[in-house]
């Protein structure tokens, strides 16, 4: 197969296609960037240190209450771990898709799950002229949007944002396993609370670990 010069793979990435940039990160791996020089590349712009964090997180600790879009962070696939994966994320992409259809701007980073429901239609991201201004601010878009709703400015940190909404989804478990008719099939019981709780507990943790990244 013919590789393609890294400037052709350039000019041919778009986020609006999950291939193309995978591809481009594939190449820029080849010359021995690293994920951070990659996803700057990328996007044209660098990522905070609380992606990084996460990004690093996410392949060891349990999964958060969200999915995980596939652009950035199957970018993140390093090679030591077989690179980034060729195909798009089937939980999000479609979500992804439409939220760079709506607004190029934004980059979109996790899909929410609502408390007792299976899935919140809101995409969070970051912007990239807000990142390029150094800012570290997440947006939410609803999706599939009409286009009178807003994106709203949610969060001054992704990490930030994550420990309100998991806060929030543990707070109404812990409403829902105090109710009289919290009983029978789908009852919320104590372990599953604690389990939401050890969430947010290693949330906090990795914003202590920001804090001691950041200058």
């Amino acid at each position: 197969m013919t590789e393609h010069p890294v400037e052709e793979l350039r000019a041919q990435a778009s986020r609006g296609d999950y291939v193309s940039m995978a591809r481009l990160a594939k190449a820029l791996y080849g010359q021995g960037l690293t994920t951070a020089e990659v996803l700057s590349e990328c996007y044209g712009t660098g990522f905070p240190d609380e992606f990084f964090v996460l990004a690093a997180d996410r392949l060891t600790k349990p999964r958060l209450m969200v999915d995980l879009t596939g652009l950035p962070w199957r970018l993140c696939t390093s090679p030591a771990e077989g690179g980034p994966p060729m195909a798009p994320s089937a939980l999000t992409g479609e979500a992804e898709r439409d939220v760079f259809a709506r607004d190029p701007d934004l980059a979109p980073l996790v899909q929410l799950l609502a408390p007792r429901e299976t899935r919140e239609n809101a995409v969070i991201g970051y912007r990239i002229t807000d990142l390029r201004a150094g800012g570290t601010a997440v947006f939410r878009c609803r999706v599939p949007a009409a286009s009178e709703e807003e994106i709203e400015r949610c969060g001054e940190s992704l990490l930030g944002f994550l420990h309100t909404h998991h806060l929030e989804y543990l707070r109404a478990e812990e409403r829902i396993r105090r109710s009289p008719g919290n009983w029978g099939f789908g009852a919320v019981d104590r372990e599953s609370v604690d389990g939401i709780r050890s969430l947010v507990e290693g949330i906090e943790g990795l914003q202590r670990e920001v804090g001691r990244i950041g200058p």
